[in-house]
């Protein structure tokens, strides 16, 4: 009994999407039709003017085709209620039945699956073909707005012109595709619906062959029916025989003559020839007919055997071993019938062409047809042969199913079992359904609903065509910008960020070309959206506020590779801008990563931003009674002497401060940011140089006092701001003392 798993479930709402709207009635249909040929009017009307308008043919092929879809679907609505179905399960009456009646409900349950098999595969064919309808009304409908853009953008008239005959075929597109998909669209409900219906009848039928399985009987009365009715075939075989024999002799009698007279036309002889072998092969298959025919009664005691030994096991594996031979042997014959029966057929083709091919008043067309029938009755004998023995064949199935023994082919040698086994285990991974997405479209007032399975084969075929893609993308963005680095003279570390983000945008592009040859829509993963909503509330605020600090930070530019920075404190280079952080090589060589937020919530220091120069200091202590500007001139000369130093401004020497230990002097000079001293370094060798100068010159380098802050806690200070704040009190005598 066929298994209810079988059957395709319909999902929720199929039957109210596939509804259509009432309002799109004969009447809307009518109107539409008059409008399409009043267009094929007004085209036909151009060409007879011997108009120079573009694209004038595509639009009256496209206004015809439209015209022709338009007056079936008024013949035909496309809401059709669906088609009647035959009777019930045939009525049985009561216990024993005969095992002929039996075969009469199997073979009526076997022709309803046959249907419903095909109405599945016709539903899925449907399926492709609405998907394919989808995208061409989509890209269409992309078509129609870019003219129309394109039409508001252009001035030249002949431009608007060849603009307007394009938006005009695509906006004909747009309906042709409509009406198809709306026909395919119910099409593939109504498979669907008669598929359902065939269901319910099938599902009685199986329960009441189950039951009545074990009561069928076949008598001697039986067997003597089915001997009568062979031996009524097999006389029926011995006439066709005998006019198979004289349309042989005839034909190897007109073989002769045509040989005797000078030859014959090589033509005629050929055909003859074929007439004469497809009369053989007649002969032949009329001969096994009528062998198959008188065997059919031994096939019925064979099944009468398995009916009679179903209470006895010896008995039982007896008969299913001689059943189980007899079908072996029917297989074989049945299939060594169906390879000689596409022989036929091929050769019927080219026979058929050669006929058609000839004139009507060629002399060898009646020679040629009779040929041509030959082989057809020959191919329909043959095809008589390979029916009876399936039929004979199904007949010995039904009795070991009967019996309950499995119907088993012989087994394969154990490595081709392995090797099966793991190509059925793979194939069922590989189209193992992850999830499916369901996508809607509103045509002509019904909605259509594609349904899109993600399979373990789709994603593993994006992932691979992903990396594929991304192997490309870093190739293709690595050579763009080794160009664009030469020709603009950019610097490598700038270079090396913009690769990085075109890499970021290629591969973005890489995404969705994948997912679209994947015919993978971009809703599949509308159920991620709501995760990923609530990640990004949750944990992932951070990292997209980086991001997009770090786009900020790209086109704003106020911090740039190179630039030499202080950041909480870190002073250093700036060595890359990524997507989420900044990286800052420090003057001691550690590099600092820097989240991009920061460089926009908090204060940088930016030294670099307008200029590579800065401002250094070295503050001097020269002893009282030393000459300040003699010491002054001093320093400027040392600052003047180290390459460092920019002349351009020009370092200063200034009396900063009397301070109570040391006068106070301030060197102030400007040096080139990433020259090949650092600050520090220079600073260092200043002061060496000032101090072998003032030793040289007798100048006294002094401590300078430095200010003293008076650190008071909260306490203290109030206290004294509630004194400062009182009335003046003379101090008491005690007080004084």
């Amino acid at each position: 009994m066929p298994k209810l798993a079988t059957e395709m479930p319909s999902k929720p709402g199929t039957k109210a999407a596939s509804t259509p709207d009432p309002r799109i009635g004969a009447e809307a249909l009518a109107s539409e039709l008059a409008e399409v040929r009043a267009l094929q009017a007004r085209l036909q009307q151009q060409v007879d003017e011997s108009s120079a308008a573009p694209l004038l043919e595509e639009q009256r092929n496209l206004a015809a085709r439209l015209a022709i879809l338009l007056a079936a679907q008024l013949k035909t609505p496309l809401a059709q209620p669906v088609e009647t179905l035959p009777p019930s399960t045939p009525a049985l009456g009561a216990p024993p039945y005969a095992a002929a009646a039996l075969d009469a409900l199997r073979d009526w349950v076997d022709g309803l699956q046959a249907q419903r098999r095909s109405l599945d595969v016709a539903a899925l064919s449907l399926d492709a073909q609405v998907a394919g309808l989808v995208n061409a009304r989509r890209k269409a409908e992309e078509m129609v707005r870019l003219r129309q853009d394109q039409i508001a953008q252009s001035r030249e008239a002949m431009r608007r012109e060849r603009l307007q005959a394009e938006l005009e075929v695509a906006q004909l597109e747009v309906r042709i595709a409509a009406v198809e998909l709306a026909r395919a669209d119910t099409a593939r409900f109504e498979a669907r619906d008669r598929s359902a219906a065939l269901l319910a009848q099938l599902e009685p039928a199986w329960r009441e062959l189950e039951r009545v399985r074990a009561y069928q009987v076949i008598d001697d009365a039986a067997l003597e029916q089915i001997s009568t009715s062979s031996r009524a075939a097999r006389r029926q075989f011995q006439l066709d025989r005998q006019r198979a024999s004289a349309r042989l002799a005839k034909a190897e009698a007109a073989a002769g003559g045509t040989a005797d007279a000078n030859g014959g036309a090589p033509q005629v002889g050929a055909a003859l020839s074929r007439e004469i072998k497809a009369l053989r092969g007649e002969l032949a298959a009329l001969g096994e007919l009528d062998t198959i025919e008188a065997g059919r009664i031994e096939v019925w005691r064979q099944r009468r055997l398995a009916l009679g030994a179903l209470v006895d096991a010896d008995q039982r594996e007896q008969a299913s071993a001689l059943i189980s031979r007899s079908i072996d042997q029917l297989g074989s014959r049945a299939q060594a019938s169906a390879d000689r029966l596409a022989q036929m057929r091929a050769g019927l083709r080219s026979e058929r062409l050669r006929v058609e091919a000839l004139a009507s008043d060629d002399a060898s067309l009646p020679i040629m047809r009779r040929a041509l029938d030959a082989q057809q009755r020959e191919a329909d004998a043959i095809e008589a042969v390979q029916e009876k023995l399936q039929r004979l064949q199904l007949l010995l199935v039904r009795s070991l199913e009967d019996m309950g023994v499995a119907v088993e082919a012989a087994p394969a040698p154990w490595p081709q079992r392995i090797w099966a086994a793991l190509q059925e285990g793979s194939q069922a991974i590989w189209h193992y359904e992850l999830f499916s997405v369901s996508e809607s479209t509103q045509v002509m007032g019904r909605t259509v609903t594609l349904d899109y399975g993600v399979t373990v084969g789709k994603s593993v075929g994006v992932v691979l065509l992903f990396f594929l893609g991304w192997w490309a993308a870093s190739r293709l963005s690595a050579a763009l910008i080794a160009v664009i680095v030469q020709r603009l003279q950019l610097s490598p570390q700038l270079g090396r960020v913009m690769q990085r983000w075109m890499l970021t945008l290629l591969l973005l592009g890489v995404l969705v070309l994948v997912l679209k040859l994947a015919r993978i829509p971009l809703t599949a993963f509308a159920v991620l959206g709501g995760a990923l909503a609530i990640g990004v509330g949750f944990g992932t605020q951070n990292i997209i506020k980086n991001l997009i600090s770090g786009v900020i930070i790209l086109f704003e530019r106020k911090v740039r590779v190179g630039d030499i920075v202080t950041i909480d404190g870190v002073t250093g280079t700036v060595s890359s801008v990524d997507l989420r952080a900044t990286t800052l090589r420090g003057f001691d060589g550690i590099e600092a990563i820097v989240p991009n937020s920061q460089l926009l919530e908090n204060r940088v220091s930016n030294w670099s931003y307008d200029g590579s120069t800065v401002r250094r200091a070295i503050l001097v202590g020269l002893r009282y009674g030393d000459d300040p500007r003699a010491a002054s001139a001093c320093l400027l000369a040392c600052a003047n002497a180290h390459p460092s130093v920019l002349q351009e401004p020009a370092p200063e020497a200034l009396f900063d401060d009397f301070a109570s230990d040391a006068q106070q002097l301030r060197l102030q000079y400007w040096m080139q940011l990433g020259g090949a001293r650092t600050g520090p370094s220079v600073d260092s060798d200043l002061r060496y140089t000032i101090a072998e100068a003032f030793a040289s010159q007798g100048f006294v380098i002094a401590f300078p006092q430095r200010d003293v802050h008076l650190r008071l806690d909260e306490r203290s200070a109030s206290k004294i701001r509630s004194f400062a704040n009182a009335p003046f009190l003379p101090i008491p005598r005690e007080a004084q003392s």
